[in-house]
């Protein structure tokens, strides 16, 4: 008796599990004869059905698009539209995928609505009041600047902006392209080189140059210009400086840029203040870590160093700055390449007193808070850019390139809104010495982290996402007309890694960021709280 009732147990357990495993295959695979089809339905803002879809369960729905108008914005649907958190994403990586039948409900957004308190509200006008409309940049050059990356095409820039201060007439420059993966897109950025040192460009100058930046594969415009101004909030010495521009060349529109300011040292930039006091050989430097060599006439250890399989491009010092010995120049690169690699050794080691007595652990922290909000893509491997003063620390930044952030690339599961990305950069990469890697496995180090996000969540962060709807009317009759020349749909489409091919309209990309960045602040928040 006592073996029969343990045999039917067992045989209970058995059929159970093989009960549970049909059903989640049964689940997955979305058959109809236990679920049947789930029910997506699409209300209009004042609660009237507006379209209703039947899919088999975690099947892809079919985007639904509501027109915008420059004063009213269709931001996406919501099972709440007052709640962020319920943003409902489209498309073939869709992680939320409905399982169940949902009720969804349009968001929109008109210009003018307080989303930002008060304080703050009242920098964005200024910025607003101060630049009108987007300013136009038009540039005429004496041969084609799309031909090869590292020549340069001489011409003349104007600048036409409501606030005539800052207008400039035929100014000389020089201008080439930019970038190294964009190279191969349609929307070319530039570097910009005035021929005079001391050029005024809104109100910022010491320095000749500038970058125009695409954002050809982010389709709000805006994760660029949110990042930079997020970062010049927090303890970074420098932050690029960035407008947004209508670039015309050579008679043609391109539509809309972002004119960022350029690293470099300089003292109104990365300032690379002289010390009396330092070692033979320490110049100071800037380091700029980067994937793999694509400049043909690159040499090592004079454009470049290798340390451990790690590629760091020299974008100080050159051998033909005026300022650099050029007989010292071998001397100065052995310094810098035993500097890095010794801190290498350290951070690998987690010896947190150390670290500390040689870097400086603000702005790493600050660097890992910018790079895990915005969960970036080339965070801790790629525009990966550090510097050292004579005789200083080691410092992080400044931050730089956040066009594959904020969900858009379907790499490393950087379209969940959770994670801590630096994790899983290290193994994925399968490169040893991943610094960011081994300092959150410093305890020191993430403590460090998680105080810093639970101090800024209710402040700056909450700045960041609650610019994006005024941005968005800033730019929009600019990117209206920048889609105009330069097709939505072909952009996503051209692009296999990107994650939002179903979002066709500016409004609803601008939507998708704000929805990612809020919905990552507050697991950033709640994970650092734990």
């Amino acid at each position: 008796m006592a073996r029969s009732k343990r045999f039917n147990k067992k045989l209970a357990i058995v059929a159970s599990i093989i009960a549970g495993v049909l059903f989640i295959s049964a689940a997955i695979s979305g058959y109809a004869f236990l679920w049947g089809n789930v029910m997506i339905e699409f209300y209009n803002e004042d609660g009237s059905l507006f379209s209703v879809q039947a899919v088999k369960p975690l099947d892809k729905v079919e985007a639904v698009h509501l027109a915008s108008t420059e004063d009213k914005v269709f931001l996406g649907w919501f099972e709440d539209a007052d709640d962020w958190d319920t943003y409902f994403l489209f498309g073939e990586q869709a992680w939320k995928r409905p399982w169940r039948s949902v009720k969804l409900y349009p968001k929109f957004a008109t210009p003018g609505e307080d989303v930002l308190p008060a304080e703050q509200q009242a920098l964005y006008d200024e910025l607003v009041t101060q630049f009108g409309t987007v300013p136009e940049i038009s540039i005429t050059t004496e041969s084609d600047p799309n031909i090869q990356k590292p020549l340069y095409a001489k011409g003349t820039l104007s600048l036409d902006c409501t606030a005539d201060e800052f207008d400039l007439s035929n100014v000389k420059m020089e201008m080439r392209l930019r970038g190294r993966n964009s190279l191969s897109l349609p929307k070319k950025s530039y570097k910009i080189k005035f021929d005079k040192k001391n050029t005024s460009v809104f109100g910022q100058s010491g320095n000749k140059n500038w970058a125009l930046v695409a954002n050809y594969i982010d389709i709000s415009n805006m994760r660029n210009y949110l990042a930079y101004t997020f970062a010049s909030t927090l303890s970074f010495e420098f932050s690029p400086n960035c407008y947004f521009v209508n670039l015309t060349l050579n008679g043609e529109s391109q539509g809309l840029y972002l004119l960022v300011e350029s690293i470099e040292a300089s003292p109104v930039r990365v300032d690379l203040q002289e010390n009396p006091t330092a070692e033979d050989f320490d110049t100071g430097f800037i380091l700029e870590e980067i994937h793999f060599i694509t400049e043909p006439n690159f040499v090592e250890n004079l454009d470049y160093i290798d340390i451990n399989g790690h590629i760091y491009e020299i974008q100080y010092p050159k051998i033909d700055d005026d300022d650099i010995a050029p007989e010292n120049y071998g001397r100065i690169i052995t310094y810098i390449k035993n500097c890095v690699s010794g801190i290498n050794d350290v951070i690998e080691s987690k010896d947190f007193n150390r670290f500390s007595e040689l870097c400086d652990v603000d702005s790493f922290v600050d660097f890992m808070v910018v790079q895990e909000l915005f969960k970036n893509l080339d965070a801790y491997a790629a525009s990966f850019y550090f510097y050292k003063k004579p005789g200083g620390k080691l410092t992080m930044g400044p931050v730089w390139d956040f066009d594959r952030s904020v969900g858009v690339d379907i790499a490393e599961n950087l379209y969940y809104a959770d994670g801590i990305y630096a994790e899983y950069r290290d193994g994925l990469q399968k490169k040893t010495g991943s610094w960011f890697y081994s300092l959150w496995n410093t305890p020191e180090f993430k403590t460090l982290f998680k105080q810093r996000v639970i101090g800024l969540y209710e402040t700056e962060m909450q700045f960041i996402i609650n610019l994006v709807e005024p941005t968005m009317f800033y730019i929009y009759d600019s990117a209206q007309a920048n889609f105009g020349i330069w097709d939505i749909e072909t952009a996503l489409r051209g692009d296999e890694r990107h994650t939002l091919k179903d979002l066709t309209e500016f409004g609803e990309q601008c939507g998708f960021v704000k929805y990612f960045l809020t919905a990552r602040a507050k697991w950033l928040y709640d994970y650092c709280r734990e």
